[in-house]
């Protein structure tokens, strides 16, 4: 029996779209402003670990962290931002009062402000390997703040959050004196569930080994719980 040409063009085309539909890459986004939430009442409790360097040694902190959105505030340039509340302790039903920090969040950026220092901790909308100047509202030096994954999965203390985002702050370990390593993760839905900030700073012996400096430090926050 013949097909007519008309018959076989339509066949042609149901092929080929059924063979591209199986292998064209699904492109979607995310609900990025979810990364960084700021509703009132809502927490969220890190294990922290607080590393030290002396003369005598490394002399580690364990205590945890409570991050806590509580009311909102207009700031000097006329903005609502929310007051965010950190509580520290080393028993986890007894968390008291430590510092106030504020916190902000528009269709361009994410602010987390800590004491007097803003620190631009998310770029929106979110885009692999997009990057900026994480201290470009604060005096302390240039940083760029890299979205090295946008959708990886992360484990901690034993819980699964996927589609998360990794942002990297800080990267050197390629100088002889000065090593420094500085991240941290945010799930959607939840906001910030790892902070992990390494900076080893040496000296250099006659005899060519290393010796780490005071100005040494290791600080690493992890979620423990959260309300979101």
């Amino acid at each position: 029996m013949k097909i007519s040409l008309k018959v076989q063009f339509s066949l042609w085309i149901i092929f080929c779209g059924v063979h591209l539909g199986c292998n064209r890459k699904i492109e979607y986004e995310f609900p990025d402003l979810n990364l960084y939430p700021i509703e009132q009442g809502k927490y969220r409790i890190y294990q922290v670990v607080d590393t030290t360097y002396t003369t005598q040694g490394a002399i580690p902190k364990f205590y945890y962290k409570k991050e806590l959105t509580d009311t909102n505030e207009t700031d000097l340039k006329n903005r609502i931002i929310s007051r965010l509340n950190i509580l520290k302790g080393n028993v986890l039903d007894s968390l008291t009062f430590y510092e106030l920090w504020t916190q902000y969040r528009d269709a361009n950026w994410a602010e987390r402000i800590e004491g007097n220092t803003k620190f631009l901790v998310l770029k929106f909308p979110v885009k692999q390997n997009d990057m900026w100047n994480g201290n470009e509202m604060n005096n302390l030096g240039k940083e760029d703040y890299t979205y090295v994954n946008i959708d990886t999965t992360v484990i901690i203390n034993g819980k699964t959050y996927p589609h998360c985002v990794f942002v990297q702050q800080r990267l050197n370990k390629n100088s002889l004196l000065t090593e420094v390593d500085t991240y941290e993760i945010y799930a959607r839905g939840i906001g910030k569930i790892k902070r992990y900030d390494n900076y080893k700073k040496y000296n250099l012996n006659p005899n060519g080994t290393r010796t780490l400096t005071t100005d040494s430090y290791f600080y690493e926050e992890t979620l423990l719980e959260h309300n979101y």
